[in-house]
């Protein structure tokens, strides 16, 4: 369904000198404002573009998705007119699932894929979840096991009558990530960068490594200090990284985005 432009990019700021887009998936629980400042540290020619999907910040509304197929058909209808300028693709847990099914769906759709993927905080999706889902928990022992990420902070998990209300999205997410299952859609042509950080025990190297698997292009491997959530502990050297990886993708582009 067609969605208001603005809904999709609640934080988006139009940039007249762009010559590419970033497209930013959060993570479970998050909302496109992880990503409202990222602008100001990247090249001054790239657009920066935060999906605001449903159930969180300004779309707290509308019912969130709990399955990744749905959310894969909305955005196929919903970043179309995104896609006029070269852009790559940015997922961060969750947000690296959406994304990486998204770069390998646009092409078969006829749309233009991405130029480069980034992915973080995500082990290879081949690799099956080892950990008993928890998105079924009850209230307590699912917040614990929330708070055990480091994905909230102290005011908030002390905040019962907010906590309750975020709730719903935050299980709605988690099924979406311990529902996925990888299916062989193709393999990717462009360039993939995998970021982790060194102290998240989910996403080890060798987890981390299992992403080359996903295409023929260069793969490049990058650990960061801090655990999980090392997007708000070492936001800076991450976007350092990134603004690099941008940079290369804006040279002349051959033959950089599509499925084999």
């Amino acid at each position: 369904m067609k969605v208001p432009q603005f809904k999709w990019m609640a934080y988006r700021k139009a940039n007249p000198r762009a010559r590419f887009r970033l497209l930013c998936f959060p993570y479970a629980g998050g909302g496109a404002s992880i990503f409202r400042s990222w602008g100001n540290y990247l090249p001054d020619t790239v657009e920066v573009c935060p999906v605001q999907l449903p159930g969180r910040e300004t779309r707290v509304a509308e019912p969130p998705y709990s399955e990744i197929e749905p959310v894969l058909e909305a955005l196929c209808e919903n970043l179309r007119e995104f896609l006029d300028l070269p852009y790559a693709l940015f997922g961060y847990s969750m947000g690296a699932v959406i994304s990486f099914e998204l770069a390998r769906l646009l092409p078969a759709r006829m749309l233009p894929g991405p130029c480069h993927l980034f992915v973080g905080a995500r082990p290879g999706p081949r690799l099956r979840d080892p950990d008993p889902p928890t998105s079924g928990l009850s209230d307590e022992e699912f917040i614990r096991d929330v708070a055990e990420m480091g994905g909230m902070p102290d005011e908030l998990l002390g905040n019962r009558e907010w906590l309750e209300f975020l709730l719903p999205t935050l299980r709605a997410d988690f099924a979406l990530c311990e529902s996925f299952q990888y299916l062989p859609r193709g393999i990717l042509r462009c360039p993939l960068s995998v970021y982790g950080g060194m102290k998240d025990a989910k996403t080890t190297y060798p987890k981390l490594q299992a992403w080359s698997a996903e295409t023929s292009s260069v793969c490049t491997i990058k650990q960061f200090q801090g655990g999980h959530f090392f997007i708000n502990e070492n936001r800076d050297a991450l976007l350092r990284a990134i603004s690099e990886e941008l940079s290369a993708c804006m040279l002349p582009l051959v033959n950089a985005s599509g499925i084999a």
